[in-house]
């Protein structure tokens, strides 16, 4: 095992330790900075152990199974019949996940956008798209002052003078 996982065990087991001397739960608690669920969590599981210290260590998260169960909310595997038929209309209209889920909506399968682009993927059906080379940055950085003059040009629609009947252009630079 890991220095860590040595260290945990070890600060778990001295939580029980001192609660066997006598001292109460909740001020073994206080003194370790744990909640009392957390300590008595950890006390069954070392007393269902047969009192063996490796049962104090870090259990694997990891799920049991990824089964599907039909019409179960939040089942996180596509029915065969859905990918197939997500597939064969892929394969007749071409079109992306977003049109395809909608289709399969209508016809009353049940699938995600995300869904959709998933079992697209898995099955190679997803191209990547392509990257643009991204444009360098233009310096503006000049060696000597005047050498670059931005000037801005405004139109203004025309106007009822008398004297000037065109639409004309205003200089809005700073420029003497």
């Amino acid at each position: 095992m890991e220095t860590s996982t040595w260290y945990v065990i070890k600060q778990r087991l001295a939580w029980i330790r001192m609660h066997e001397r006598g001292v109460a739960v909740t001020q073994v608690c206080l003194h370790y900075g744990i909640s009392r669920k957390t300590f008595y969590k950890w006390l069954r599981r070392y007393q269902e152990g047969g009192r063996d210290f490796h049962v104090l260590k870090d259990r694997s998260r990891r799920p049991h199974s990824h089964l599907f169960v039909p019409l179960r909310a939040g089942s996180r595997t596509v029915p065969r019949a859905t990918v197939e038929r997500l597939l064969a209309l892929r394969r007749i209209t071409h079109y992306g996940p977003r049109r395809l889920a909608y289709y399969l909506s209508q016809e009353g399968y049940h699938l995600s956008v995300f869904g959709a682009y998933r079992v697209l993927q898995r099955a190679g059906l997803v191209k990547k798209r392509r990257s643009r080379p991204r444009k360098k940055p233009q310096s503006y950085a000049m060696l000597a002052p005047g050498q670059r003059v931005q000037v801005d040009v405004k139109y203004l629609p025309p106007l009822r003078l008398r004297d000037r009947p065109e639409p004309f252009f205003s200089n809005t630079s700073t420029l003497p």
